[in-house]
């Protein structure tokens, strides 16, 4: 509520009162007049309940007595009050003209001030209902009369009423189904009053169609297929299913149904037909446009068949198989395997497997041996089985049953005869392929097994065997299965024949009274060890044999003595194992005796070394028992017999080794023949000297680093050794610091890897000699701790690190400076009788290269006054 319209209130609190008395009257406007405003217009809202004041004087004060006309005659009528001054004017519209301005007077005893009332009347606008398609442009207008009196237009519309526009036509471009609704046009005169008119705003669309899921849509043969098709759409449409461009209508069979409560059409079919699956299409259709979904609709068939059916292993009694399932699944998942087999010869009823698992293999157990089965795989999903893949197998035979062994017998030495028998049960077993005949020797090692390749066989001859040797025996079935059991062992013994004759007899006289018989083994023992060689002689002419000499089985030669010279005789050799052999006859004569022939060339000495010669010599001819081996020294008479030493060599040796020599000494050796004559003269001498012993020396126990050593190679007894050689361990070579002087091995300044084996060698001798040497030892220089006060004695020890004193003890200062004049040295110390601050400094202890150091520290004495 406005207290005043055109003029203004001087004081506020007069304002306040005189508006609490238009308060009073329930005015919803009040105008307030003041001489300011004469013949001003105003211009009061022709429906609204108006109060009109007059305020007087300075301040503006409203005056109770105040009277009212209206174009020079009073106020009065219907919804006309004056109420202490105030006018209230229910109606202004039916008080004032609307068409043009009336004066208005109001007088007190304060004035009079005349304006001018002009009624302001606002007429509803006119609006309809409008319809309109999506997209295009709506357009209203706000209708009624124009006046200059109306200061606003505005529109409110969907959503919620929200304000759209603020003219008078309300124009929405490419309008959209979601600005459908209420419309309202609000106008507005210059004093504020409003008033509205609404319109209903349809907006038409063409449907839209909900799109069918899921997609593909499977649905099992025979089965009745379901496909609801829900649309938006203004206005309602109409509706088509079509299948693969094919419209559907009804039938017995297909119904059709559109709901426009759901907004939705739905289509049955009954008994869904195989080729009946395809591209299912709903399509909706209003005066503006069409809507369309679309759905692959697959019927659910039985799997396609399985594929590469085969056994990957099996036994007499089961078959694993193996399978590839159908790639073509009848358009579910597959969920089962059905195995169906049965005999080939029908003999078994169907027997059936159903697995609950779709994995590509399985087991088919408890089958009969040897028998041949149709079988077939049958892959499943939830609407029936695929067709069978099918193949016919065979299990395994059995083994063979062991055979029985109806004969084993000695053939002759070196064969046995084996005879057999064995059963078969065609039900469950296959035909033999072969036999395998396992023999071993008794006590001895096992033979190779006799493979009898006739599968009909019921005996076999074992040959190549060794004679009088036993065997176990046994034999198995094979069939396409494999190898049976063994049959029980059964064993007996080839037939023993007598040993052949021994083979390379040679008879040779070794004297005119001795025949030497030397011989190798007989080739065929006939099944037996040699126990042992019967030998017997007879001179030739004679009748029988002497008594025979028994030999051991392991001897390769023997002598007979007791001969005659210039004799003929038979020599028999005979081996024995449990029977006696065939004997080896060989015919050999004894010489007659001669002189014993004398050697015409001297022995020759070789391999000489210190103690021993090896000599040989050409033969002489003749009958020879013995050589006879004379030596001696070289100094020696070959007369003086107990200077003279023997030795006896056989008769049929032309070499020996004379040992026990003395080294570094030449000797004499001669050789004569001896028979049963006697001995021939001495050949001629042959003279060789021993090699001499050598020896290396070198210094006792253990020598320190870079202290100078040297080996010695000597004779032993004296003298030098020729083309003398060192080296190092076995052969190795000398270090670099060693050098070799003649018959000594010198090392300058050893190191303690100079350690080792040393050994001297000299036309084939050796000697050797271990040296040691070990590093310097570490050295330390003790004195004085702190500072030394001038004039105090001080000593300086030199001192080997654990104990002991160095050798070749030297004292310097600073690095190599002279020892200043005071300082005195006593072997392995240095003293300083009467220190002085000039003798500080480093002193230095050396000791064969290794060195130490001390710093000296001399204060002079303090000055002192009294």
């Amino acid at each position: 509520m406005v207290c005043l319209r055109l003029g203004v209130c001087a004081v506020a609190l007069m304002l306040a009162v005189f508006c609490g008395r238009a308060r009073s009257q329930d005015c919803e406007d009040t105008i307030n007049i003041t001489a300011s405003d004469e013949n001003e217009n105003f211009f009061p809202d022709a429906m609204t309940r108006t109060c009109f004041v007059c305020l007087f004087g300075s301040p503006p004060t409203a005056n109770s007595m105040t009277v009212w006309t209206l174009g020079g005659d009073p106020l009065m009528g219907n919804g006309v009050v004056v109420d202490e001054g105030v006018l209230v004017i229910t109606t202004p519209g039916d008080t004032f003209s609307t068409s043009g301005a009336t004066a208005l007077r109001c007088s007190s005893p304060a004035g009079t001030i005349s304006v001018f009332v002009q009624a302001v009347a606002l007429v509803p606008p006119g609006v309809e209902n409008m319809t309109v398609n999506e997209t295009d442009t709506l357009t209203i207008i706000c209708g009624g009369e124009t006046s200059t009196l109306i200061t606003s237009y505005r529109w409110t519309g969907p959503p919620n009423g929200t304000e759209v526009a603020v003219v008078r036509t309300l124009t929405i471009e490419n309008i959209q189904r979601s600005q459908a609704g209420v419309y309202t046009c609000f106008i507005t005169n210059f004093q504020g009053s409003e008033i509205s008119a609404s319109a209903t705003v349809t907006v038409q669309y063409t449907p839209d169609v909900e799109r069918l899921t899921p997609s593909p849509h499977l649905s099992p043969l025979g089965q009745t297929l379901s496909l609801s098709c829900s649309y938006d759409a203004i206005p309602t449409p109409s509706v088509t299913w079509m299948r693969d461009a094919e419209v559907l209508s009804d039938d017995n069979r297909t119904s059709v149904t559109l709901d426009t409560d759901s907004f939705s059409s739905e289509l049955t079919l009954d008994e869904l037909e195989r080729e009946e699956g395809g591209v299912y299409v709903c399509l909706f259709t209003n005066e503006v446009g069409s809507g369309v979904s679309s759905i692959v609709v697959t019927v659910q068939v039985p799997p396609g068949p399985a594929s590469e059916l085969q056994v990957t292993d099996r036994s007499t009694e089961t078959f694993d198989l193996s399978w590839v399932n159908p790639t073509f699944t009848g358009n579910c998942p597959l969920t089962g395997i059905r195995i169906e087999y049965q005999t080939s010869d029908g003999s078994d009823d169907v027997m059936a497997r159903n697995i609950i698992t779709v994995e590509e293999e399985a087991t088919l157990r408890d089958l009969r041996p040897f028998t041949h089965y149709n079988i077939s795989v049958l892959v499943s999903n939830d609407v029936g089985l695929s067709d069978p893949v099918s193949i016919t197998e065979r299990t395994d035979s059995e083994l063979p049953e062991a055979p029985s062994i109806t004969n084993l017998s000695a053939e002759n030495s070196t064969a046995l005869l084996l005879e057999w028998e064995t059963p078969l049960d065609p039900a469950t077993t296959a035909p033999f392929d072969s036999f395998l005949i396992r023999i071993n020797e008794v006590g001895g090692a096992s033979l190779p097994d006799e493979p009898v390749e006739d599968p009909g066989a019921t005996s076999f001859v074992l040959a190549g065997l060794a004679k009088g040797t036993s065997y176990t025996v046994t034999v198995a079935a094979r069939n396409e299965a494999g190898l049976g059991p063994f049959s029980a062992e059964d064993t007996e013994e080839t037939i023993i024949d007598p040993p052949s004759p021994p083979q390379n007899v040679i008879v040779v006289p070794l004297t005119s009274r001795v025949l030497q018989v030397t011989w190798t083994p007989p080739q065929d023992s006939g099944g037996r060890d040699i126990a042992n060689y019967l030998l017997d002689v007879r001179e030739v002419g004679e009748a029988e044999f002497e008594e025979p000499q028994s030999l051991g089985a392991e001897l390769r030669e023997a002598r007979i003595t007791g001969r005659e010279e210039n004799t003929t005789y038979e020599v028999r050799l005979t081996a024995f194992s449990t029977i006696m052999g065939v004997p080896a006859i060989v015919m050999a004569t004894t010489p007659p005796i001669g002189e014993p022939q004398a050697l015409l060339v001297a022995p020759v000495a070789n391999m000489i070394t210190t103690s021993s010669v090896r000599l040989s010599w050409e033969d002489p001819g003749g009958v020879v028992n013995f050589y006879v081996v004379e030596f001696k020294l070289r100094i020696d008479d070959w007369a003086n017999m107990e200077a003279v030493e023997t030795m006896l060599v056989n008769g049929t040796t032309r070499m020996t080794t004379i040992p026990d020599l003395v080294a570094s000494s030449t000797y004499e050796a001669r050789i004569r023949t001896r028979n049963d004559n006697g001995d021939s003269e001495p050949s001629p001498p042959v003279t060789f000297e021993t090699l001499p012993e050598i020896d290396v020396s070198g210094p006792v126990g253990v020598v320190t680093a870079g202290q100078s050593v040297t080996l010695t190679c000597s004779v032993v007894g004296g003298g030098v050794p020729a083309n003398v050689q060192w080296f190092q361990g076995t052969n190795g070579q000398l270090p670099q610091g060693a050098t070799v002087n003649g018959n000594q091995l010198i090392f300058a300044d050893p190191q303690p890897e100079d350690s080792g084996e040393y050994t001297c060698s000299s036309r084939g001798e050796t000697s050797s000699f271990t040296l040691t040497i070990e590093a310097l030892p570490e050295i330390d220089v003790s004195g004085p701790v702190g500072v030394v006060t001038a004039g105090q004695s001080v000593t300086l020890t030199c001192s080997v690190v654990g104990g002991g004193v160095p050798a070749n003890v030297q004292w310097f200062q600073g690095t190599n400076g002279q020892l200043p004049q005071g300082a005195t040295v006593n072997g392995n110390q240095l003293i300083f009788a009467d220190p002085q601050p000039e003798d500080s400094g480093e002193y230095t202890c050396s000791s064969r290269g290794e060195t130490s150091s001390f710093t000296l520290t001399i204060e002079a004495l303090p000055e002192i006054d009294v």
